[in-house]
């Protein structure tokens, strides 16, 4: 059977300022600084480790997203339910 990881991907803002946040985290990505066009570049690189855009939401700026576990990686995964 399929196993699927998921992760949320978030806009936040905090007065004046955004940050990314990924949770969890992916230790493979750098988030580079909270912008409209790094939304898309951090979207990118996730796509290129495998993580598929399963769900938006346009009013909180949060994006989720999964990809397939291997099988015999071993590793606990955390799912978001999505």
């Amino acid at each position: 059977m399929e196993q699927w990881e998921h992760l949320k991907f978030v806009v936040q803002r905090a007065g004046g300022a955004r940050q990314f946040v990924i949770e969890p985290s992916v230790p493979d990505v750098q988030l580079p600084e909270a912008s409209d066009y790094n939304v898309l570049k951090v979207l990118n690189d996730l796509g290129g480790l495998g993580w598929q855009l399963v769900a938006i939401d346009t009013a909180n700026d949060t994006y989720w997203m999964k990809r397939r576990v291997p099988e015999s990686d071993g590793v606990p995964h955390i799912s978001f339910g999505v």
